[in-house]
């Protein structure tokens, strides 16, 4: 857990997209909340599962972080698995 958070802390530190960019809803439903979030040029998708099982989604773009601490699965965000991509 103190891994988790001391890569999130880095990576909104690096990021101004995390930061002070705009937001945007991608999509939501009772299982899976999708937002963007960018900032001169730079996108990122944060997508959170709120469930405890797995959801299937597809994803694009680059994982910079997921909950899990690995490289997820495509095509499924596992459960309640929160990621981050960058998107192109």
């Amino acid at each position: 857990m103190l891994t988790l958070h001391r890569r999130l802390l880095a990576l909104r530190r690096g990021d101004p997209a995390l930061t002070v960019g705009g937001y945007r809803t991608v999509s939501a439903d009772d299982a899976v909340l999708v937002y963007g979030r960018h900032h001169e040029g730079r996108r990122l998708v944060v997508a959170l599962n709120l469930t405890s099982v797995d959801q299937p989604r597809q994803l694009a773009g680059e994982t910079l972080l997921s909950t899990y601490l690995d490289h997820p699965p495509p095509g499924t965000l596992r459960a309640d698995e929160g990621r981050i991509l960058a998107v192109r």
